[in-house]
């Protein structure tokens, strides 16, 4: 895991919350994998999926409210401004 302290400045955002945020969700992720769950995010909906037939869709073990984007993730290192974007 790592934190754009830049970034998170010109967000106006404070890094030791951003780290600490960072951190749990990490680790909840990580115990998601060790699961054999995959935390989704779209549709300004997250939930838990788990693939129990690959030739059928996810079976949705739950859905949660927050900031959810399920974009392709893509950053963009090119910026004009130097910061670090994404899609």
């Amino acid at each position: 895991m790592s934190v754009n302290e830049y970034e998170c400045e010109k967000a106006g955002v404070d890094v030791v919350k951003i780290k600490s945020l960072s951190n749990r969700i990490q680790k909840a992720a990580q115990e998601a994998r060790d699961m054999g769950v995959q935390v989704f995010g779209g549709s300004n909906c997250g939930s838990l999926r788990y693939c129990d037939d690959p030739d059928k869709g996810h079976l949705i073990l739950s859905s949660m409210d927050g900031s959810w984007s399920g974009g392709d993730g893509s950053e963009n290192y090119d910026d004009d401004d130097g910061l670090f974007r994404g899609e």
